[in-house]
């Protein structure tokens, strides 16, 4: 893209004040200084509404753009602020979102020169919008709607020094394709309505450059070169024909290419390595997803120069990598990166519930995701605000997968009737949402992080409406992999899916993932799977349960489960588990505490699995990464960012170099995702409940890269339950990574007969219960501040194991301090061990004690100074 501007209402000042008279050339993104209204409370017309001689009084309320009309209400306004308590968000009155909403701004720009020509831009609005500006209509809401179709208008006779816009949006109604949430959370209020993307100004001069592309090619066998090409289109809006050159400038190298363009001819110009050797690279340095190396990323530099002028620029940051996909003996997909088959370790992405998603959040999720060793995120619905989630993507090296949600696949959704295709069915159905994929894919096209796209997502999309997506991937975006869908059926024209979406959606026990019974199993591409109910930490949960609802575990926990009509919508499930395999709990404090392990224990199976059965398994998705709110399910860390269990035991499970207890087989497998012919040292001790030792193996084993060998036997657990430690070293004696497992004597047992979507009945619980009985570790403690650094060293001084040890960053207040990237957590010692843990905090001025607890550890705090 140009280089921007975010316009308030000084900079505009600047711009046209400081040093005599400007000239604007850099395309302007209208965010700040916007006031929105009910369109019931406004008497006057638009045409004087979109002027500066409206009397709209004082009760708008502010918003800063792109925003919903409840993300503006919230945010800026402070409205709706217990929303999220309890059962709170039931009283929002709807009401008010069912007539359209103003959204209004004005601001000032310097004079155009002559030539030079400004077009208004709508990147998203949910759902159709009226535009005026300066008191003339520029779009009505019968030709701009559809969340995903992007608008531009010329309104170079339009815009003035001093401008006034107003969008009138009306939201969505019964039947139309909106940004939808599925049964993930309660829909939005006011159905997302609202400017929920950028609003820009783009400027140009006769000749404007649009939807610019850079495409690479890789030599995957020794990656010492690469291929680029460059295409743009290219639109002259004057009425003489115009000569020229298509300039670039990219990896200290430039290029030029001669262009002649008739009276309002639009052309797109291909630029290839074989035409100029500016764009062949010699060892290129390659994107790359974080585990197999560096995401690199390189700028070209585009213009248009007709007379010794430019005439419109732009700035395209990308990466050199190639990326291509394969279908195993099974028809399962698996996914190469620059010649390397990537193994994908995923999870689901949703945006805010109110599309609140500012910059600094979406960065702090990406490195979540690369925290903790996973490479991958899935965007069930093209999420994104703006295209900054991507973009930290693209830094932070996590692939991405992107594609149509099944939001728009039930009538329960849409309000429209669906079949085995869904709902889009409609010649108008089909042609908004095929020029919304146009949209979508021309938008986020330069993200080397975009290795492929969904059609759909549970359903195959009907044949009429696919063929238009191949004929446009096949015009705009033929590099990629695409998918008919997240499943495993075979379209009639692209073949098959090569995915996987049985479920489960619900707790099943660890040793399902590795059984082949099971049809969610660690075979093959599993594009949505999760263990149900991830139970955030006590100091969140009382943020949005009342405090006299606490416990009992009741209502107002289910409300903050799922939608779903058939399951998933209440805790019981995890109250059946608890009871019958952990003994039950008699208060909050113990509940929590046996949810956490049956979440780090059940989500790190179903991950470390998928790793073991390389090369059946492609690829995870961990259904999901983040909430829209509040939320007791699907999460690696809660809507206030504060880690679930699942987010620490998915980190040590994705370590690079891994030892992985197989639940099914009772065997060690050692996995490696990184590098090649590592040599290491492997050990495995175990303990009964009461620390006295039962085994101790070492062996030792060479691992290339992608490999999963199986090293030792497990004994079987002739008691109560066994504690595993496992352990890793290199050469050198330096630890590489490890492993704790707790098995019981009395294992799980699924019924196979018994399978719905959202999981398969349990047969029998294993017997987890004598954990209760688990005698007090002695600790002692030490704390030291290092920088933004907090060294926790441990010593276990007692007989048993101490286990599931948690520290804990906290403020003055006693929040939780937000991030705090620690190396392990929720951690296991063996009689008698002592282990050193660091936590890097950047608001480490913030930390005020450092807490430490365990399920047989007394809870101790220690001041940081």
């Amino acid at each position: 893209m140009k280089k921007t501007i975010i316009l308030s209402f000084a900079a505009a000042i600047c711009l046209i004040s400081c040093s005599g008279p400007k000239v604007q050339d850099q395309d302007i993104m209208l965010s700040e200084g916007w006031s929105i209204q009910a369109s019931s409370k406004v008497d006057v017309e638009p045409g004087v509404l979109s002027t500066s001689d409206a009397d709209c009084g004082q009760d708008w309320y502010k918003a800063t753009v792109p925003c919903t009309v409840l993300g503006a209400l919230t945010t800026d306004n402070g409205l709706y602020q217990d929303a999220f308590v309890g059962k709170n968000y039931k009283d929002i009155d709807k009401e008010q979102f069912n007539e359209p909403w103003w959204y209004r701004t004005s601001f000032d720009i310097p004079a155009l020169k002559e030539g030079q020509r400004v077009e208004l831009a709508f990147d998203g609005i949910s759902y159709r919008a009226d535009v005026w500006l300066n008191g003339t209509q520029v779009a009505s809401a019968d030709e701009l709607y559809g969340p995903f179709r992007q608008f531009s208008f010329d309104v170079t006779d339009i815009i003035k020094e001093k401008n006034c816009l107003a969008v009138k949006v009306h939201r969505w109604q019964k039947g139309e394709f909106n940004i939808g949430f599925v049964d993930w959370n309660p829909r939005p209020a006011d159905e997302s309505m609202g400017i929920f993307r950028p609003v820009w100004l783009r400027y140009s001069n006769a000749v404007s450059m649009k939807n610019p592309v850079v495409r690479t090619q890789v030599d995957t066998a020794d990656l010492d070169e690469a291929w680029v090409s460059v295409e743009a289109q290219l639109s002259n809006s004057s009425t003489e024909a115009v000569k020229g050159k298509l300039c670039g400038k990219f990896n200290g190298k430039t290029f030029r290419v001669p262009v002649e363009l008739a009276a309002g001819e639009t052309k797109t110009v291909k630029v290839t390595a074989d035409d100029k050797k500016a764009l062949y690279v010699k060892n290129p340095r390659l994107w790359w997803c974080h585990n197999l190396g560096n995401p690199e990323m390189y700028t070209m530099e585009l213009s248009f120069v007709s007379k010794g002028k430019v005439s419109d620029a732009q700035t395209i940051d990308f990466g050199i990598r190639q990326i291509d996909s394969y279908l195993t003996e099974e028809n399962y997909r698996g996914f190469i990166l620059n010649g390397k088959k990537v193994l994908i370790k995923g999870a689901g992405w949703t945006d805010d519930m109110f599309l609140r998603n500012p910059d600094s959040r979406n960065a702090l999720e990406v490195a979540y995701v690369k925290d903790m060793n996973m490479n991958a995120i899935r965007f069930e619905e093209v999420w994104g605000t703006s295209q900054n989630v991507y973009d930290e993507c693209d830094r932070q090296g996590v692939m991405a997968l992107v594609g149509w949600s099944c939001h728009w696949e039930w009538e329960v959704y849409t309000g429209k009737p669906n079949d085995r295709n869904g709902c889009i069915s409609s010649e108008e159905d089909m042609a908004l949402i095929a020029e919304s994929f146009r949209d979508q894919v021309l938008w986020l096209r330069n993200h080397p992080s975009v290795i492929g796209w969904y059609g759909a997502s549970d359903m195959l999309p009907r044949p009429a409406l696919e063929q238009r997506y191949l004929d446009i991937l096949e015009e705009i975006d033929p590099t990629r992999p695409y998918m008919v869908h997240a499943g495993s059926a075979k379209s009639s024209l692209s073949g098959p899916a090569g995915m996987k979406m049985w479920g489960p959606y619900e707790w099943q026990a660890p040793y399902y993932w590795y059984n082949e019974n099971a049809k969610g199993n660690a075979v093959g591409f599993n594009t949505e799977i999760g263990i149900g109910a991830q139970m955030p930490v006590k100091e969140s949960l009382v943020k949005f349960i009342p405090e006299d609802r606490l416990w009992p575990v009741g209502s107002e926990y289910d409300y903050h489960t799922t939608t779903s009509r058939d399951a998933l919508h209440d805790l019981n499930e995890l109250k059946m588990v608890i009871n019958k395999r952990m003994g039950g709990a008699d208060n909050l404090d113990e509940f929590l505490r046996k949810a956490h392990f049956l979440d780090y224990e059940g989500t790190r199976a179903m991950i470390e699995a998928h790793r073991v059965n390389v090369p059946r398994s492609t690829g995870v998705i961990q259904w999901m990464l983040n909430s829209a709110w509040p939320s007791l399910y699907w999460q690696m860390y809660d809507w206030y960012l504060v880690p679930t269990s699942a987010y620490w035991s998915v980190k040590k499970g994705c370590a690079p170099q891994q030892l992985i207890y197989n639940y099914e087989e009772n065997f060690v497998y050692a996995v490696n995702d990184e590098k090649e012919d590592i040599a290491l040292k492997v050990k495995m001790n175990i303990y009964d409940l009461e620390g006295k030792p039962v085994s101790r193996t070492k062996s030792y084993v060479t691992l290339p890269m992608g490999a999963s060998k199986v090293l030792l036997r497990v004994p079987q657990v002739k008691k109560d339950v066994n504690f595993i430690f496992l352990s890793m070293e290199d050469e050198n004696g330096n630890i590489v990574s490890r492993n704790e497992y707790c098995v019981a004597k009395n294992m799980d047992e699924h019924d196979w007969s018994k399978y719905r979507w959202w999981r398969t009945q349990m047969k029998k619980y294993a017997d987890f219960s004598s954990l209760d009985r688990l005698a007090a570790a002695d600790m002692d403690i030490t704390v030291k501040k290092n920088g933004e650094n907090i060294e926790v060293t441990l010593n276990n001084k007692a007989s048993v194991v101490a286990f599931f040890v948690r520290m804990a960053a906290k403020d003055a207040q006693g929040e939780y301090v937000i991030p705090a990237f620690w190396n392990d957590n929720l951690v296991t010692l063996a009689p008698g061990e002592t282990r050193t843990f660091t936590c890097r905090i950047p608001d480490i001025d913030n930390v005020r004690n450092i807490e430490i607890s365990g399920w047989n550890v007394k809870e101790q705090s220690f001041e940081i100074q």
